[in-house]
């Protein structure tokens, strides 16, 4: 009498090995990808704070066009006042040229993360920018003059701020902490 091992069932399953390789190959995947996102937040971040800086460029483009291309006057002794009333007034002066006051916070900006954007709040901006006097096109006068610099190394301590250009460049800055 011959034994006869042959399947007669036509159900196929996966076998415990087949399991468990699966499983093992999604973990290496997930472990590798983890670090990924950091840097793609990161990356995104950085991405978004240079759109906020474009937009403010657009600002101050219409600003100075419908001012005799005149840079934006901050009345005297404001800077010397509270910061946040400093930061209302900017805002102010750009608001109808389309710069909220979301765009003057750098998303990598850990220091205000739930920014809640009411007049009334004690509004702080990720960005300085720069005082020119009063005198129409003094903002182009000198092409390597910044308009706006971003505060501090919120996108770490290898890059450097992000700067506003005349042109409506934006150029890496140098870091505070070279290697």
């Amino acid at each position: 009498m011959k034994l006869d091992f042959k399947r007669t069932s036509s159900k196929s399953a996966f076998t415990l090995i087949e399991l468990l390789i699966v499983t093992t190959i999604i973990a290496i995947l997930a472990t590798i990808s983890v670090p990924l996102f950091g840097f793609l937040k990161g990356r995104a971040q950085q991405v978004s704070c240079i759109s906020h800086l474009r937009i403010m460029h657009g600002g101050f483009m219409g600003y100075m066009q419908e001012h005799d291309e005149i840079w934006p006057q901050m009345p005297p002794g404001l800077n010397e006042a509270d910061e946040g009333k400093e930061w209302e007034w900017w805002y102010e002066q750009l608001k109808d040229y389309g710069v909220s006051k979301a765009h003057w916070l750098c998303p990598a900006d850990v220091s205000s993360p739930e920014q809640t954007y009411d007049v009334n709040d004690n509004f702080a901006s990720s960005y300085i920018p720069t005082p020119f006097d009063g005198l129409p096109n003094t903002a182009f006068k000198w092409s390597s003059q910044p308009w706006v610099i971003e505060r501090g190394t919120l996108h770490g301590d290898k890059q450097g701020p992000n700067i506003l250009m005349p042109d409506g460049t934006i150029r890496q800055g140098l870091s505070l902490f070279p290697e």
